[in-house]
């Protein structure tokens, strides 16, 4: 199988990133379909959206898997305003919907040639838990950690900075621990991947392949059991559902040695200034082995 590089980003899409996102489907006079607010919304000022300084980083929970392959469309298109900018690009929208039996006709994977797009699960699993640098007992290189956070040993749920993942805890209010908070992150360098939300993936139930959109990791406040654990944690929703503990992040196109200035304009280096490193982890995938079975 031919496996293929692709960056995903170091953080959970932010609150700056969903006002920015959010004004510009919704603060006009023909709002964008299928486009809603997230539950948890802890950036501040609603319509306009609106955030500060000291809450650029909060994440945004509850957001439907729709408005969230919506955002994808928009960064694919360069952020235009034009109304054909959200509608496609990575999904389809005029796609979206139910067949009046309780499966939803979304477009179940991202267009080619798409620059982002949710990740599927098996790119979130690699991102969040491969080490291409794993010493192995029979002195191979590369492989897998039962959690993200490198080991094969659990989290310490609780909040900085004792704590390693903002998961299984109430207080204090987990909603308002800004991203990048925890030293802790996968070996690719990948902050927050147990909580601050579930991550949505592209990817579906086999079994059921129009009914759920799979989850990967822990959330807020939910108790992580085996959330965190490769082997298994995954959940679901329906592309319209809205649930407080949903959120995601975004994954990208590599630039061909031709286009490298879209890489200037990528995710990496214009949804949010930040001065700790890039935003976003360049996955090499081309020589990993299969998901574990």
């Amino acid at each position: 199988m031919l496996f293929r590089s692709y960056k995903i980003g170091r953080y959970e899409v932010t609150s700056r990133q969903w006002a920015e996102f959010l004004n510009a489907a919704l603060h006009r006079p023909d709002p964008i379909p299928w486009v809603e607010v997230p539950i948890i919304w802890a950036g501040g000022q609603f319509a306009p959206f609106a955030v500060s300084e000291s809450r650029s980083m909060f994440a945004a929970g509850g957001a439907t898997w729709r408005t969230c392959a919506i955002f994808t469309n928009w960064l694919h298109n360069n952020k235009s305003l034009e109304r054909a900018a959200f509608l496609s690009g990575a999904y389809d929208v005029s796609t979206f919907g139910g067949d009046g039996n309780g499966n939803f006709t979304d477009q179940l994977a991202h267009s080619p040639g798409a620059r982002y797009w949710i990740p599927t699960m098996d790119e979130w699993l690699k991102a969040a838990h491969y080490d291409p640098s794993k010493q192995n007992p029979d002195g191979s290189v590369g492989g897998w950690w039962q959690y993200s956070n490198g080991t094969d040993s659990p989290y310490l749920y609780g909040p900085p900075p004792g704590g390693h993942a903002n998961a299984d805890f109430e207080s204090p209010n987990p909603f308002f621990i800004p991203l990048g908070s925890y030293e802790i992150t996968s070996p690719w360098g990948l902050y927050d991947m147990a909580g601050a939300t579930r991550e949505y993936t592209e990817s579906t139930y086999p079994a059921i392949p129009n009914r759920s959109r799979i989850t990967r990791g822990s959330a807020w406040e939910i108790p992580a059991g085996v959330g965190d654990r490769i082997e298994g944690g995954a959940g679901g929703a329906s592309p319209g559902e809205h649930y407080f503990a949903y959120g995601f992040r975004i994954a990208a196109a590599v630039p061909s040695p031709s286009s490298v200035f879209a890489l200037v304009l990528g995710v990496s280096c214009t949804l949010l200034r930040r001065s700790r490193g890039r935003l976003c982890a360049t996955v090499d995938s081309s020589s990993w082995p299969l998901l574990p079975s």
